[in-house]
């Protein structure tokens, strides 16, 4: 089991640390139905995620502090992240695009803090080769091959904590989850985790299955811990096996990265 986070999510989370400066509707068209869902809830919801490993899908994350959407195309070799996140009253977004070997980002940390660090408001091509920290290197490389790379969320990983579980309705789960095991999903934060201790063995959660019995949405309750207040985590997923293959950005909206950007994102 790889012991990193997932690209896209960690993406969310660089979103949200500042970059060390200051890690939607269902629509289920498309692909191959999965096998009927089973009657038992903790198979059910282990069976819903299957769908996920062809990396064809949309997907919504957002939490406390951050907001993203996106798409997974695996047939392209591509995705694409847009997400947004506040720290201490200040608003700044990122967009991250990845085709094959070439990766984009775009940051807009308000023009102030942009001017300070000498980050153009463009998109910006960048050369893994000058990624100094290995973190980040892996947070910008996907394997679209590998089925617990390409969920952003982790949604696998996380029912694999599955402790009590039951349906509530047509394609309607609840229950809760040892978020001590599952510490490799995108979506939680290891620190949070730590910050919780035992509280993290029996976390709440909702998800919703479509006819197909694949998982739509996911949200889990997380309790105040350290100086995290309580909050929800909430992914959506939609469009199995139709999203659209991520295009590079305008040329006319590119260069490439300056030194300026290396240094904020070796730092």
């Amino acid at each position: 089991m790889t012991n990193r986070r997932r690209a896209l999510a960690g993406l969310v989370t660089v979103a949200t640390l500042g970059l060390a400066i200051a890690g939607c509707g269902t629509d289920n068209s498309g692909g191959d139905s999965p096998s009927p869902t089973p009657a038992d809830p903790k198979q059910a919801l282990v069976a819903s995620v299957k769908a996920l490993a062809d990396g064809n899908f949309k997907f919504t994350i957002t939490d406390h502090e951050s907001t993203g959407s996106g798409f997974v195309h695996a047939p392209s070799k591509s995705a694409q992240l847009e997400a947004k996140s506040k720290s201490d009253d200040v608003e700044f977004s990122i967009g991250f695009i990845t085709i094959d070997k070439d990766r984009w980002i775009k940051l807009d940390l308000g023009a102030e803090i942009n001017a300070l660090a000498k980050i153009p408001d463009s998109w910006m091509h960048i050369d893994p080769a000058k990624l100094k920290d290995s973190e980040m290197v892996e947070e910008m490389d996907i394997d679209f091959a590998n089925p617990e790379e390409v969920d952003p969320a982790g949604a696998a990983e996380i029912f694999k904590g599955l402790v009590t579980a039951e349906q509530t309705g047509d394609g309607a789960y609840s229950g809760t989850v040892d978020l001590s095991k599952a510490t490799d999903a995108g979506v939680v934060d290891e620190t949070i985790v730590s910050d919780l201790a035992d509280k993290a063995k029996a976390i709440p959660f909702t998800a919703a299955l479509d006819g197909d019995g694949r998982l739509t949405k996911l949200t889990l309750d997380i309790p105040a811990a350290g100086d995290v207040p309580a909050h929800k985590v909430e992914v959506t997923y939609s469009d199995f096996g139709s999203a659209s293959a991520a295009e590079k950005p305008p040329a006319n909206q590119t260069r490439e990265a300056p030194a300026s950007a290396y240094e904020m994102l070796n730092s």
